[in-house]
């Protein structure tokens, strides 16, 4: 059986609130569910994404470090965005984060694959070294707590991507991104060696006619333009990853617009191993 894939991230769902890195919003995370039910009334894998790069940069492009709970101004552990990937207490509460969204979704046979990262290397002060560390790190963290043993994975906006981050053993599958080429397939063909060279599968996880680069007016059809998703070569952990190519059209309604849960509560962590509900007061 093959799926479209489909590509959420966590940042519009707002779990958690600009100062309050130890609340999970349950209005948000019922409207998380909500799209995984609509995964599956659809036909959709879903590769759920963790973290965007904007909530680690204070200048363009597309900053959103305003927003970020980690940030010492809304009392989080770090005051630049670099310190996210060596700050042991950023590191916890992003640990709790993963496994708060395992635990409630992880069950669901339409959650293909966890992505920690959209376009990790262009978060202000990137270092390769350094995020490749991380992200061992959060691999073998999420394959100790996983018990449905998902793939995991991160991405790139530079199309080759870093080999100090492929290289991690623990990440599953490769991806590339590529906006504005000429000739997209050409990209493709190139970019589809990255499965030999990791010795994985490998997915282009977005493409487009144009992300600042001028081809736009050129892709009058709409061929290139959505973002998109290709099949895998089937080896090894290539064998689940049975994908078609789809298109990610925009919501047809804005999250607002949701149906509202009754009862909702927002959840605190309860020491190390587990969380407890409190009543949210604000209505």
């Amino acid at each position: 059986m093959r799926s479209a894939l489909a590509r959420p991230r966590l940042e519009p769902f707002s779990l958690q609130h600009d100062d309050a890195l130890e609340d999970f919003d349950q209005r948000s995370a019922w409207r998380l569910d909500y799209v995984l039910d609509l995964a599956e009334s659809n036909g959709l894998a879903v590769m759920l994404c963790f973290e965007s790069f904007n909530y680690l940069r204070k200048s363009d492009p597309y900053p959103s470090w305003d927003q970020t709970p980690y940030r010492a101004e809304a009392g989080g552990p770090i005051s630049e965005p670099a310190e996210f990937f060596t700050n042991d207490e950023a590191t916890r509460w992003f640990q709790n984060r993963l496994r708060y969204v395992i635990a409630r979704v992880g069950h669901s046979p339409h959650v293909l694959s966890w992505q920690f990262w959209n376009e990790v290397d262009l978060t202000e002060g990137y270092d390769g070294d350094v995020v490749g560390a991380w992200h061992q790190e959060m691999a073998e963290f999420v394959k100790q707590i996983d018990v449905y043993g998902h793939l995991v994975t991160t991405s790139f906006a530079n199309t080759v991507g870093d080999p100090r981050v492929w290289s991690v053993e623990e990440l599953d599958y490769v991806q590339s991104h590529n906006y504005g080429a000429p000739d997209i397939t050409d990209v493709m063909s190139h970019s589809s060696a990255k499965a030999e060279l990791y010795g994985r599968p490998h997915m282009f996880g977005e493409f487009g006619a144009d992300s600042m680069a001028g081809y736009f007016d050129q892709d009058t059809e709409g061929t290139i333009s959505m973002r998109a998703s290709g099949p895998p070569p089937c080896r090894e952990r290539g064998q689940r990853l049975a994908l078609v190519v789809g298109q990610l059209h925009p919501p047809s309604k804005p999250l607002s617009s949701l149906p509202r849960p009754e009862g909702v509560h927002r959840w605190r962590p309860h020491g190390r191993r587990g969380v407890r509900a409190h009543r949210d007061r604000r209505g």
